[in-house]
């Protein structure tokens, strides 16, 4: 019989009230979470896999309401469409550098 089993990666808890909300970006480099506290925190994925840091990157905060529904809406430019209960629609655009250690 098939039993699948799972290992916890990270357990994430900077969001104050429920998560509603997770959408990957296409290439996979991050996701994004959006609840009721209405903050869309953005997460990047090859950090938590290093267990590197299990803080989110970014926190947009400037929609106002519950998050209800988010969307990566860009393969190429990392844009995020988050929807929310007072009725707005907001696309925001995510710059993802990746820095190179230094070298020395």
């Amino acid at each position: 019989q098939w039993a699948p089993r799972g290992v916890l990666v990270a357990h994430l808890q900077e969001h104050r009230r429920p998560v509603r909300a997770l959408a990957v970006s296409a290439d996979g480099l991050f996701f994004v979470s959006g609840g009721d506290d209405g903050a869309c925190k953005l997460w990047d994925c090859s950090r938590l896999e290093r267990d590197v840091s299990f803080r989110s990157r970014l926190t947009y905060a400037s929609q106002g309401g519950k998050i209800t529904a988010l969307a990566t809406v860009s393969d190429d430019d990392h844009a995020v469409a988050s929807a929310s209960d007072n009725g707005s629609v907001h696309v925001w655009r995510v710059e993802y550098v990746e820095r190179k250690p230094a070298p020395g």
